[in-house]
């Protein structure tokens, strides 16, 4: 309490060496015991950010992803900022993630355990102080895949069972734990049983099913009709038309169109083609209907909202212009082997759909 004292009877400034544990002992930030208003605090706080990203670097940087060495500096940059800011959520976060991007690294330290209770202390300020759900779940995610990466089962799926149903179940969270550590086999069987469960997870399930590789064509193929199947019984649910999921789904059957055409199953890539349509009328309708359908699954940055911006709607709808692209490719190369009408029939009307988009 000396610093205290010394600032009440006006003695000079508080000595900063013991706001700091004082601050951490109290859990609030210095600066309310320095008094600095809380808009020095932003400003400090993005002053900050910026030079961890200078470090860095941004995703659509040349230097992305960054080096190990350049991820520390910046983590050691914004801890020095959180040691005086320990309820500051942003930075807690910020650490959190980078704390989770060394742990994939390494699954055992020797200073394992005090790097483990630093990773507890950046989750417990976002736990307290935060009150966006979508950032709580995230922070979740976080810590458990930390406790994953150091050997810690029984605590990775005490934060697990916390994360709510409707996000994924432990089957799901588990898997993308499972995937980010090379176990890709043991991820996509939790993944097919999550789906078997329930359908509403089927866009993160997708993504991460997707990245992995070392399929033969015909078992790529036989993998894509799966999730297929399963996004047409998301999307025939009847409460959801998420662009992200139709996305989705263009890509597969676009894929799929091609995928087929080259392992000689013409008739099959001619039904992918009609289903490509079906789809990009189906999206089109919706983008012009204002129809009220949302989304609850979880994109990589957050939520995929219904009051997406015109320019998030609009890359979307590139997305699926450049589908019909390549599907109206493919369709004449089908009617070329073929010569049939109804590919013909096909390619005209992805060429009108197409003119509706541009």
């Amino acid at each position: 309490m000396q610093a205290i004292s010394k600032w009440e009877t006006d003695v000079g400034m508080p000595d900063i060496s013991q706001i700091v544990p004082l601050s951490h002992e109290l859990s609030v930030s210095s600066d309310i015991l320095l008094g600095i208003a809380k808009e020095d605090e932003n400003t400090e706080f993005e002053a900050i950010r910026a030079k961890c990203y200078e470090i860095e670097g941004t995703p659509i940087s040349c230097n992305w992803p960054p080096k190990a060495q350049d991820t520390q500096r910046a983590f050691d940059l914004m801890y020095e900022y959180f040691s005086s800011h320990p309820n500051d959520v942003r930075a807690a976060r910020f650490l959190l993630d980078r704390a989770e991007c060394k742990w994939e690294q390494i699954s055992v330290a020797s200073d394992a355990e005090s790097a483990i209770k630093e990773c507890e202390r950046f989750a417990n300020c976002i736990f307290r102080h935060c009150k966006d759900e979508d950032i709580i779940n995230e922070t979740r995610y976080n810590i458990a895949s930390i406790y994953a990466f150091t050997g810690r089962k029984e605590k990775t799926y005490e934060v697990l069972n916390q994360m709510p149903f409707l996000l994924g179940d432990n089957r799901y969270w588990a898997a993308e734990i499972l995937e980010k550590a090379g176990e890709r086999e043991e991820a996509e069987r939790l993944c097919r049983e999550s789906f078997t469960i329930s359908a509403r997870f089927i866009s993160r399930c997708i993504r991460l099913m997707a990245q992995m590789q070392g399929r033969t064509l015909a078992e790529k193929v036989e993998f894509n009709e799966y999730m297929l199947r399963m996004i047409n019984a998301f999307l025939t649910g009847g409460d959801y038309m998420p662009h992200r999921q139709i996305f989705q789904k263009m890509s597969l059957v676009t894929g799929l169109i091609k995928e087929n055409l080259r392992l000689g199953k013409t008739e099959r890539a001619i039904e992918c083609f009609r289903e490509t349509l079906e789809t990009a009328e189906k999206y089109l309708d919706f983008l012009e209907g204002g129809s009220k359908g949302t989304s609850l699954l979880l994109l990589d940055d957050g939520l995929d909202r219904v009051d997406d911006s015109p320019e998030d709607i609009s890359k979307r709808v590139g997305m699926v212009v450049e589908c019909l692209r390549r599907a109206i490719y493919y369709g004449e190369h089908m009617k070329e082997a073929q010569g049939n009408e109804t590919i013909a029939e096909y390619t005209r009307k992805a060429q009108k759909i197409r003119e509706r988009y541009i």
